[in-house]
């Protein structure tokens, strides 16, 4: 055989190297989402953080969309993203059952003052509508570890995690403050549904998903999956759905809304 040159290795500092590195990583994914968002009303940051109140390690927001509140007394409404590109096809799982009859449908994220408002006065979880069939799971496709938690599970986890822990943080936010959490999938998303013995798998580019975990057992929440591909649709349209409970929640007495936890409401933004 001819004498071959030994392969030189990659130079990883090159500009090329870089930029290959940083889109294997979704880095672009999180920048791509705050430009949406921020085109569609929403203050977009990035480098946020927050404590995770499991680990109590402190942890960055891929996405904080913020609401431009302006009006006196306005609760404040916070979209906690985060951000996951993957290969392998996303699925949701369905139900045609709705969550059982006596449970609370789900709870905000939220300030104390405005989760009992909200069970209090459940018609306003109509302004963030729970479609049937309701979708209670999703999960990342041709994923066979057995030693770790499938990511798209993770990711949720993570959104709700991140939603919770921001919400604990009276100091960055000590107003009354509603946290939701969502999840932006550069990737593919199926919705599977099962009818008798048929399986049904159709291409959807947003679920909202009905959230249970080991950590929120009482307390389901709703969290948002959606595709980048699907993100210019669903900026508007949640926006639309948060003004919507902004309005709703704006119409309690002051007395009631008094934050217990942070004070009473300020302007902001």
């Amino acid at each position: 055989m001819p004498n071959q040159r030994p392969r030189e290795p990659a130079d990883e500092s090159s500009p090329e190297a870089v930029k290959a590195w940083i889109q294997g990583h979704g880095y672009g994914t999180e920048h791509t989402t705050a430009r949406v968002m921020g085109a569609y009303g929403f203050l977009a940051r990035q480098g946020i953080t927050y404590r995770d109140r499991k680990t109590d390690k402190a942890r960055d927001v891929d996405v904080l969309a913020s609401l431009r509140a302006n009006r006196l007394g306005a609760v404040e409404m916070h979209v906690v993203v985060e951000c996951k590109k993957s290969p392998k096809a996303w699925i949701t799982r369905t139900s045609a059952v709705a969550p059982g009859k006596g449970r609370q449908v789900w709870s905000p994220i939220a300030a104390r003052s405005v989760r009992d408002y909200v069970a209090t006065y459940p018609v306003h979880r109509d302004s963030l509508p729970l479609p049937t069939p309701v979708a209670f799971d999703v999960i990342e496709t041709h994923f066979e570890r057995r030693d770790v938690s499938n990511p798209a599970y993770e990711a949720i986890s993570q959104a709700v995690s991140a939603a919770s822990g921001l919400q604990a943080s009276l100091a960055q936010f000590p107003n009354a403050a509603m946290f939701h959490p969502v999840v932006v999938l550069e990737g593919t998303l199926y919705r599977v549904a099962f009818v008798g013995t048929d399986v049904t798998v159709t291409e959807i580019l947003h679920e909202r998903v009905h959230w249970s975990s080991s950590h929120n057992l009482d307390s389901p929440v709703l969290v948002d999956v959606v595709t980048l591909g699907g993100l210019p649709d669903f900026a508007p349209t949640l926006r639309h759905e948060l003004t919507t409970l902004v309005d709703d929640l704006a119409l309690a007495n002051e007395p009631f809304l008094q934050d217990g936890e942070g004070g009473p409401f300020i302007a902001w933004g």
